[in-house]
């Protein structure tokens, strides 16, 4: 179905998410590190990516900085974090999920957000779960 970067430096929840999104039919492209992150973006064209908000080197909130201000404003972008900790934004195409509910949740956020892209919007705070 669609492409996904995941972008987090837990090897093993990348492993996690991987299987989940594959299960869910998606084609999931793991990334330990944000570096190069803007690369595999140009060269894997995804549709949604997925990042952590607390990561050595570079937040979920840079990570997001970075892919509006490179012309990908189209873009979903789920921050899925451990913690409370959101990104602050008017954007509505950018989504929330807690680690801890990313089994039953994160691919209807997934779909949620692959919708909005497609009608060209989203909810009016886009979703928080």
């Amino acid at each position: 179905m669609a492409r996904i970067l995941i972008i987090d430096d837990d090897e093993d929840w990348l492993v996690f998410v991987t299987k989940l999104l594959e299960t869910a039919g998606h084609t999931p492209l793991p990334l330990l590190k944000a570096k190069g992150m803007m690369e595999e973006i140009d060269r894997h064209n995804p549709e949604v990516v997925i990042t952590d908000i607390m990561m050595p080197g570079e937040t979920g909130s840079a990570i997001y900085g970075r892919i509006r201000t490179t012309g990908h404003n189209g873009l979903p972008v789920i921050v899925c974090s451990s913690t409370r900790l959101k990104v602050r934004g008017d954007d509505k195409l950018l989504f929330h999920c807690q680690k801890q509910d990313a089994p039953e949740h994160l691919v209807d956020v997934v779909n949620v957000a692959l919708k909005a892209a497609a009608a060209g919007q989203a909810t009016e705070e886009g979703v928080v779960i």
